[in-house]
């Protein structure tokens, strides 16, 4: 393995079995950060391609569009707060406010999902 010594500028060729397991682990983890970042650049071209499904040579791809809520619970806690005070008469009239607060606050996103498997 190739690395790059930050005291010198310089690279070294390093066995990697050599080092210590903290070492091990710190480019074991920086291997997966760099790796993370290439699936999610695939992942976008693959999005990018549409619903459905997209096959290679030995996996295939599933993408679909989903819609999903949110809850700004910041604005609904807020809102309640607010309405504390008459809790108990809006429980005597039988009004179930805290739902249609939510419900009021919650907004639904579209989430495009890619999925691999092998073929």
């Amino acid at each position: 393995m190739e690395v790059l010594n930050t005291q010198t500028g310089l690279k070294t060729q390093v066995n990697i079995s050599t080092l210590s397991n903290v070492d091990r682990l710190g480019f074991m983890l920086a291997d997966k950060t760099a790796l993370d970042n290439q699936v999610e650049v695939l992942k976008d071209e693959i999005k990018n391609q549409g619903e459905g499904k997209h096959n290679g040579q030995f996996y295939k791809a599933s993408v679909s569009l989903s819609q999903r809520p949110f809850v700004n619970y910041e604005a609904v806690l807020q809102e309640l707060d607010a309405l504390v005070k008459f809790k108990e008469a809006l429980a005597a009239a039988g009004i179930d406010l805290q739902k249609d607060i939510i419900d009021k606050h919650t907004k639904t996103s579209a989430s495009l999902a890619c999925r691999v498997t092998s073929l």
